[in-house]
């Protein structure tokens, strides 16, 4: 039931059934899960990164709770922590490219456009077909070039083509922040 609604975006309701399944079952890496997520979605950081915690000691090699604890310490700006977690997150899970998107977030928030440009240029390598990349990719490197005060691409080369839209207008994908 936790599922359903999880996947229909009630994250209140799904927060409520997986933490039934908690009670019922306190080693349910599967539930634990669900909490951390659920809370990490309606942006209760604190709770969340409590609840994360908890479902890494029960499943310490899920990616997925480390890509939504990076996620969680990227909301509340504590970057280095979230840094790691994604880049833990990308080991477990190497051919996954979420937690490398979020990752060129989390640097972007810091001024840090280089390593956003490794990270996305990264997931492009894994998905290459994959249009909301090539976009983020091309913004990336606007934005790189603008810090650099080099200007931007002339006109007509591949890197102007592909954004029309200023730079960093698709940084949030799929309800990650």
């Amino acid at each position: 039931v936790a599922t359903a609604y999880n996947d229909l975006r009630n994250r209140e309701q799904a927060l409520l059934h997986y933490q039934r399944a908690r009670t019922l079952d306190p080693a349910n890496a599967r539930a634990a899960e669900g909490v951390g997520a659920a809370l990490y979605h309606l942006k209760r950081d604190a709770e969340a990164l409590t609840a994360l915690n908890q479902a890494l000691r029960l499943d310490p090699d899920n990616f997925r709770l480390y890509g939504y604890r990076g996620g969680t310490y990227s909301h509340l700006r504590r970057f280095p922590e979230a840094e790691a977690d994604l880049m833990r997150a990308s080991e477990l899970a190497p051919t996954e490219t979420i937690s490398l998107i979020v990752l060129a977030d989390v640097y972007a928030k810091q001024g840090k456009h280089q390593e956003r440009l490794a990270a996305l240029e990264k997931a492009q390598r894994i998905e290459p077909q994959n249009e909301a990349t090539r976009r983020l990719v091309a913004e990336a490197n606007l934005d790189l070039m603008r810090a650099s005060k080099q200007g931007p691409p002339p006109a007509g080369s591949s890197t102007a083509a592909t954004s029309a839209k200023p730079a960093g207008a698709n940084c949030k994908i799929a309800g990650v922040q």
